[in-house]
């Protein structure tokens, strides 16, 4: 699992998940953002990211989520 911030020094979180999803599709990505609305679904989708939190993000919601693409990645191996 990757979990990326879209607003990085050399390239943006959505870039950088699309990179990721072209070396291992499976990989669950999740970006997380302050941005929330300003990034365009489409855009989101397109990269290939799971799971979008906006900050700031408690960690009962982070968890939640990672143990969602956990269980979901878990049961697709099986």
């Amino acid at each position: 699992m990757v979990i990326v911030d879209e607003m990085m020094p050399q390239m943006r979180g959505t870039e950088l998940a699309r990179q990721v999803i072209q070396i291992k599709d499976d990989i669950p990505v999740v970006l997380i953002t302050g941005y929330g609305s300003l990034i365009p679904e489409d855009e989101v989708r397109s990269s290939g990211i799971r799971a979008t939190l906006t900050k700031p993000v408690s960690r009962d919601r982070l968890k939640t989520v990672l143990d969602s693409l956990s269980i979901h990645k878990k049961s697709t191996q099986s």
